[in-house]
């Protein structure tokens, strides 16, 4: 059985109109939920914005996909 590729930047669509639905990014839900939000999508910068804030413990319970995802979102959209 081969592993898939790891998930890279060029895989997802960061442009700023992108909605991106919480219920594929489990850590991103909680993190969203946590900030008192009922929140289904949101768009690039938000997501990239919410997982440059994500602490240690949020990284931590990241599967591999949702931190490739997370990093990629946060590399398309810093400064």
């Amino acid at each position: 059985m081969t592993q898939p590729d790891a998930p890279n930047k060029a895989a997802y669509d960061f442009r700023h109109a992108a909605m991106h639905r919480l219920a594929e990014w489990p850590v991103l839900a909680q993190i969203v939920a946590a900030r008192k939000s009922d929140a289904r999508r949101l768009d690039s910068r938000m997501v990239a914005a919410l997982y440059a804030d994500a602490n240690e413990i949020d990284w931590a319970a990241m599967s591999e996909a949702e931190r490739a995802f997370a990093k990629a979102a946060i590399d398309t959209h810093s400064a």
